[in-house]
């Protein structure tokens, strides 16, 4: 995954700090390898909404990630 190559060459100094911008087509969570899913997020609530939840290898917290929308109002 994108996440744990970027962190990989930046932690090793071989590339500059990095920015990452996601656009999923899905909602989903992302839980860092160092977190435990049931405590950091609410199950229930994302089972009902169908929002999948992703365990990635690097660290940090829980994060949230949806498409931004395109509609206008």
């Amino acid at each position: 995954m994108v996440y744990e190559a970027v962190a990989k060459y930046v932690g090793t100094g071989k590339r500059p700090p990095t920015l990452i911008l996601v656009y999923p087509s899905e909602p989903y969570v992302c839980v860092s390898v160092h977190r435990l899913p049931g405590v950091e997020v609410d199950m229930d609530f994302c089972r009902s909404k169908g929002i999948s939840i992703v365990r990635r290898q690097v660290g940090g917290g829980a994060v949230y990630l949806d498409p931004i929308s395109n509609s206008t109002t």
